[in-house]
């Protein structure tokens, strides 16, 4: 924790490569934390130190009121004494940093050691806008309200962005991933934070349009208290149109809604070696891929997740999610593992993947015949189950050697079982159902 300005600038200068930095400290402009409107003097600080081509503005410990929206520039870093006796509260308005910065091949600007509250009347402590290579650390964002607003932190515009040891509680929503127009925030980190107590959602991820959202990564983290009973949009993590989410080695506890992770349209989300002590309600287990509007969570890997047990449902995977790998969740007691082991076919996949699944479930909007099962492993035995409109056949010859060598036509609920021996899949049994 930075204490004083010679540790703030050695803090900084290992950020942006050894850059020299001029300190600049709020007091100098008259600010002296009182709980009085020091709007204007903190933003002459900040002015100053661009005037001088970068730097940081150092806050001693107090409360600094802010009644309008700050203004950072490229190179700055707002610094406090410590997160526990610095604090940015808002009057009536939201604490907006709109900084139009170029480069995300290096951090650009940040904020250390310091509390944004929103003091129960902003509709949001912190949004960035038109922003790439932000830095926060140990930063607490709290008590943001509003019926439809109510974000700790949102993101609009933003590429590379990494938030460590910050906490986002006290929302309607604790922060905001959310895809504004043609432009994303994409490539945002999350390393030790904390989401707690925030009435919907702690971390929601709304993609809009085109690939959504790219590269969400949350590690480490603990998610507690987030969420409303009988609202399935609620929870711990809330994701839509969004490729590449990782949440790996972080807690959840006591988070109600749909469920901790709500997976709606998401490419390749990877859930693994994360801990769920969640006693609900939580409509849908802990982790939930579900179907939207015909499309659904793709590929989601779920697995190595400790669950302890103590709800009902732990994962469930709707119709919609396709070619889920689910493997190696440990369940304490009690509780299901909806689809445990299962894959969902793509939609016409001709050669659908199987890796570590031991049955397929196969349902196609158009006829499809199936040539191959991709990724399997010598030895593995696969259980194809033919939905209620399979539209499905599995050809013989090639990669399948079927009973008497006639393809496998299905019709509803039919089952097909195979193993894998020498690159081939060879028939064991069958069932028309």
């Amino acid at each position: 924790m930075a204490t004083n300005v010679t540790e703030v600038s050695q803090f900084v200068r290992g950020l942006t490569k050894g850059r020299p930095l001029g300190i600049v400290s709020v007091a100098e402009f008259g600010a002296i934390g009182d709980g009085s409107d020091e709007t204007a003097k903190i933003q002459a600080a900040i002015d100053a130190a661009d005037a001088q081509g970068g730097g940081i503005v150092f806050f001693p410990p107090g409360t600094y009121t802010i009644a309008n929206s700050l203004t950072l520039a490229h190179g700055i870093w707002l610094i406090g004494a410590s997160r526990e006796n610095c604090k940015l509260r808002a009057s009536s308005a939201i604490l907006m940093i709109d900084g139009r910065f170029a480069s995300a091949r290096e951090y650009n600007a940040g904020m250390a050691h310091l509390t944004v509250d929103g003091n129960g009347v902003a509709t949001g402590c912190l949004e960035l806008d038109l922003t790439s290579g932000l830095y926060f650390l140990d930063c607490v964002f709290t008590s943001a309200v509003g019926a439809t607003a109510g974000r700790a932190v949102k993101l609009n515009t933003a590429v590379f962005t990494v938030w460590e040891n910050c906490k986002f509680n006290s929302s309607r929503v604790g922060f905001d991933l959310n895809q504004s127009g043609t432009g994303a925030p994409n490539m945002s980190a999350f390393r030790d934070c904390r989401f707690e107590s925030n009435s919907e959602v702690g971390l929601k991820i709304e993609g809009t349009t085109g690939t959504g959202i790219l590269g969400v990564d949350v590690d480490g983290c603990t998610f507690y208290n987030n969420g409303t009973s009988g609202n399935n949009a609620a929870g711990g993590i809330w994701a839509d149109v969004v490729r590449s989410l990782s949440v790996t080695h972080s807690y959840f506890e006591s988070n109600k809604g749909g469920a901790s992770i709500h997976l709606i349209i998401a490419v390749l989300p990877r859930i693994t070696k994360n801990y769920f002590t969640e006693a609900g309600p939580l409509a849908n287990g802990a982790v939930w891929a579900e179907t939207v509007a015909g499309s659904g969570a793709q590929i989601p890997i779920i697995t190595d997740n400790n669950f302890d047990g103590s709800l009902a449902t732990n994962v469930t995977i709707s119709s919609g999610a396709v070619n889920a790998y689910i493997a190696r969740n440990f369940v304490a007691s009690g509780g299901a593992l909806t689809d445990l082991g299962s894959h969902k076919a793509l939609d016409n996949d001709a050669t659908p993947q199987v890796r570590g699944s031991n049955y397929l479930t196969v349902k196609n909007t158009l006829l499809t015949t199936i040539t191959n099962l991709d990724e399997g492993a010598p030895g593995q035995r696969v259980t194809l189950i033919f939905d209620t409109a399979p539209n499905a056949t599995v050809a013989t010859g090639g990669s399948f050697r079927l009973a008497g060598g006639v393809n496998f036509t299905a019709t509803a609920n039919d089952t097909l079982t195979v193993i894998l021996h020498s690159g081939v899949w060879y028939e064991v049994s069958r069932s028309v159902n």
